[in-house]
């Protein structure tokens, strides 16, 4: 028995090394220049928004949108002391901490009625290979993170939580933690190919939308962070690799592979796999296909997931963020999975001159609309239907307020039937409504107030009704 462990964690472990092994054999002899010319191609000047997605924020010390000068108008409140800074960024080396602050209160409803304040602290250093002059196109990626005390999601007793950001490094914890939740390499390769492999949360990447996908500036409940039904397939964290074919803007293919393990839901804290095997993997196809229509951009992102991972009926999903456990139904176990999601993104309406330098790569100002869906059988999880959808303001609110940003959103999730028919006093439904205002008071700070009304899928609580403000601080 112990043979076959270690024969398949070999396995595992030779088909991760092969992807790196490809990557920096297939790009060593290849000369570049970088964006910023000089020196070998730089995959941080030509994709930052890699990095935005892997950091799910829309900046970072030493991108094209870095603004320097005093306190009050610099990007980032420790700013360039000495040019210490910018000299590690023009040889490579990438450094980004952020923290975020909520105070909430959970006024009626849900399980308790509380007033919390927790927060968290992130991370992220990179090593640029191409501006570090060793070779093009690589990057190492690394992101710790850690959170403090409790917030409101056992208050309003959600099966998605109310702040989905209180969730990590470790989603079974409201306890303070923290962890080196992510580590991996990211190369690009001749013919727009790109390849990665690593420790990471792939929902960084398989579920962007470009109007509704941070939870440090965006909306607060999961639902309208992210899609639940892909954490049945890649849990927070766990290794994955990947292979993407961007021929060009327009069309994006991604294939993945990864450990879909009990123990890979622990890892963001843990760090160890101790029984991985090949029998847990999951496999997805992701197409992504961005658009304008009469300058107005918009996105349309569909992924097919297929899990070999052997489960009970009904077993919860940690990454699926179930603030209380329903235990499992005795039915014959499943030995696989399978699902369907996408999400869409569309702006209606975009402020003219709007997408000049200060948003270079970002979304440009203006209104838009999203949605989020996903489908998976009804006989082995607890979520078979998610749907979600909203409007997203940029820059179009108060006078004078060109960085403030608006949100108005919804979120469903259909519990299954079969379990509806084998544990009592499930509603069908669980709803959540949510508004949020994020008003900027300098370049590095931002203060959101973020109003929710939250129906929890338990027939024993009522709506509950909460008011936070979150306060994100970028040094």
């Amino acid at each position: 028995m112990k043979t076959t462990v270690l024969r398949q964690k070999l396995t595992l472990g030779l088909v991760v090394l092969a992807i790196f092994g490809f990557g920096l054999a297939a790009t060593a002899a290849a000369q570049g220049s970088s964006p910023a010319g000089g020196g070998k191609f730089s995959i941080t000047e030509a994709k930052p928004e890699l990095f935005y997605s892997a950091m799910r924020y829309d900046k970072f010390f030493g991108d094209a949108n870095t603004v320097h000068g005093g306190i009050l108008e610099r990007s980032n409140l420790l700013g360039n002391p000495g040019n210490v800074r910018q000299t590690l960024v023009d040889h490579g080396l990438y450094l980004n901490i952020g923290v975020t602050q909520f105070l909430q209160r959970n006024f009626s409803g849900g399980d308790d009625e509380n007033t919390r304040y927790n927060g968290s602290t992130d991370l992220w250093m990179w090593y640029d290979t191409g501006k570090a002059d060793l070779w093009p196109g690589g990057a190492f990626f690394v992101h710790g993170e850690g959170r403090w005390r409790s917030g409101i999601n056992n208050d309003v007793g959600s099966y998605q939580s109310a702040n989905h950001d209180q969730q990590f490094p470790d989603t079974d914890s409201n306890n303070t933690n923290w962890a080196l939740s992510e580590w991996y390499y990211i190369q690009s390769l001749p013919w727009n190919l790109m390849v990665s492999g690593g420790k990471m949360n792939f929902a960084s990447y398989g579920d962007t939308n470009i109007l509704a996908n941070r939870e440090r500036s965006q909306f607060l409940y999961s639902g309208l962070v992210v899609n639940p039904i892909p954490g049945e397939y890649f849990p927070y964290t766990t290794l994955i690799g990947w292979l993407n074919w961007s021929p060009n803007k327009m069309h994006s293919l991604t294939a993945v592979t990864g450990v879909n393990s009990d123990d890979a839901k622990a890892t963001a804290e843990a760090g160890t796999f101790d029984t991985l095997t090949t029998k847990d993997l999951s496999f997805v196809f992701d197409y992504v296909f961005s658009y304008d229509i009469a300058a107005r951009p918009g996105r349309f992102l569909v992924d097919l997931a297929y899990s070999t991972k052997e489960r009970a009926s009904f077993d919860i999903s940690r990454q699926q963020l179930f603030a209380q456990s329903v235990g499992e139904v005795p039915i014959d176990e499943k030995s696989t999975n399978y699902t369907v999601i996408g999400n869409f993104s569309q702006y209606l309406w975009v402020k003219e001159g709007s997408q000049g330098l200060k948003r270079e790569n970002l979304p440009p100002r203006g209104i838009g609309i999203f949605c989020r869906f996903g489908w998976h059988p009804e006989d082995r999880n607890v979520i078979d239907e998610f749907y979600s959808f909203g409007l997203r303001g940029i820059g179009v609110s108060l006078p004078g307020r060109d960085d403030d940003e608006w949100g108005l959103g919804w979120a469903g999730s259909h519990i299954s039937e079969d379990l509806r028919d084998n544990i009592d006093d499930l509603r069908d439904w669980e709803h959540a409504f949510e508004a949020y205002y994020n008003l900027l008071l300098t370049p590095a700070s931002h203060l959101s107030v973020n109003a929710q009304a939250i129906r929890p899928a338990d027939e024993d609580l009522d709506t509950a009704y909460t008011l936070g403000l979150r306060m994100q601080l970028d040094f």
